[in-house]
């Protein structure tokens, strides 16, 4: 609830004010935008932080928490494991967000030290814990921020709207091509700022400005410059399953499998996609695969069978086809094509 100063306000302001705020808390007006959901509900209320420094020899392992887990690396170089997704390699600068609290591994060496969130203290304290991980010199030194967010929907570890992991990498020349990019900040600077009083209050605004920057720049990702009702529940819900599709392109979807995977039935499913992404579930799922396969065809030196089973066609012939329908070219042809660009400008 809003607070007033009735030094300011006369009695009557006071009361009309109290009333439209408790009317608009009832009745909100309008769909909920991004922006409402990241400074009402995704902000962060309170960040509670630990400065790990990883030994060469170790490996933190954290478990499930069911709390979002930002890290920061502030120096050297490190590489954070987790289930179903490939291991990342992290350089001062980079942050990774773990939107769910997964159980993960970080670290490069052959030790497996158990690791615990850091200490939950009421009131927050002054200074931000230290902790060695493993024995020998520092590999890297990381900050990490277990998030308490204003308000998180009891069945939000089921339905998993939000990407369960997100990578932002250092906005530099060297990761122009990343999709996802962390604020410009120096680690250096930021390291030295964790020293003394207030360090905690400083960690609690940089996560929050971190987890509005990696929200921001996924929607976008997702839908683009379109603006949806983001409160909506079958917003949520497609959501969900395009985060599915375009992580997972090579699984063999249908409409019925994306329809149950989300509580809906077949036919509702189809339409509250086609009105919140602007076509059908199979177009959509249908032209992720093409773009990936394109992307894969510029960039790796894979096999025509290889890039088929990447995206989701286990007969080569089958993704020839839908690829020269997509693209208007078969997909030899796109990779020679991109070979010779690649080798005209040098790379």
């Amino acid at each position: 609830m809003a607070r007033f100063d009735t030094g300011i306000y006369s009695a009557r302001q006071v009361s009309d004010q109290i009333r439209i705020v408790k009317r608009d808390a009832v009745h909100p007006s309008g769909p909920a935008s991004l922006s409402e959901i990241l400074l009402q509900d995704l902000r962060v209320e309170r960040a509670h932080a630990q400065i790990l420094m990883i030994r060469q020899d170790a490996k933190w392992r954290m478990p499930a928490i069911q709390l979002p887990v930002l890290y920061t690396v502030l120096e050297g170089d490190i590489r954070l494991e987790m289930a179903y997704q490939p291991s990342i390699n992290l350089i001062a600068g980079d942050n990774v967000l773990i939107f769910y609290g997964d159980a993960h591994l970080l670290g490069k060496g052959p030790l497996t030290v158990a690791g615990m969130a850091p200490s939950v203290h009421n009131p927050m304290p002054e200074l931000v814990e230290r902790r060695r991980v493993g024995q020998g010199s520092d590999q890297a030194v990381v900050l990490q921020s277990v998030l308490e967010l204003t308000y998180v929907r009891k069945n939000a570890h089921v339905s998993r709207a939000a990407p369960d992991l997100l990578v932002l990498h250092a906005p530099t020349d060297a990761n122009r091509e990343a999709p996802f990019k962390s604020f410009s900040y120096s680690a250096k600077q930021l390291a030295h700022d964790l020293e003394g009083p207030g360090s905690l209050a400083l960690v609690s605004a940089f996560a929050n400005m971190q987890l509005c920057h990696a929200l921001k720049q996924w929607s976008s990702r997702l839908w683009g410059e379109s603006v949806h009702d983001v409160r909506c529940p079958n917003m949520r819900r497609v959501a969900t399953v395009v985060r599915e599709i375009r992580a997972h392109p090579d699984r063999p979807w249908c409409v019925t499998d994306l329809a149950r995977h989300v509580g809906l039935s077949r036919s509702a499913f189809a339409a509250a996609f086609h009105e919140i992404v602007g076509e059908a579930p199979i177009a959509f799922l249908t032209r992720t695969r093409m773009e990936r396969a394109a992307t894969l065809l510029r960039t790796d030196s894979l096999s025509m069978y290889e890039v088929a089973q990447r995206v989701g066609y286990p007969i080569e012939s089958s993704f020839a086809r839908a690829f020269k329908r997509h693209w208007g070219v078969p997909p030899r042809s796109f990779s020679d094509k991109a070979e010779g660009e690649a080798a005209a400008t040098g790379r």
